[in-house]
């Protein structure tokens, strides 16, 4: 049986989100954007990831993405030939 998942990080993700963007946005936009994810860290985020380490503390055999993803994936009719799933995990 393969390890779980271990909850990444909040502040090392919002870094990693704001690296990746910085090639792609202005000096105006990325700071206006650095703004909301720091504002997003120290409110919503933080609350986020507290019920979400409250989460991955009940699970003891499986992952916390993969509850959400098997509702999702009972939602698609399989049956119809012009559906196309794209799910991207990454991990660091």
């Amino acid at each position: 049986m393969l390890p779980l998942l271990p909850i990444p990080n909040l502040n090392a993700t919002c870094s990693r989100y704001l690296n990746a963007l910085k090639p792609l946005l202005n000096d105006k936009q990325y700071s206006n954007t650095a703004q909301i994810v720091e504002n997003f860290k120290n409110g919503n985020g933080r609350q986020l990831n507290q019920r979400l380490l409250k989460v991955s503390e009940s699970l003891t055999n499986t992952s916390y993405i993969a509850g959400k993803l098997t509702d999702t994936l009972k939602l698609v009719d399989w049956r119809r030939r012009d559906f196309t799933l794209s799910i991207r995990l990454f991990y660091a």
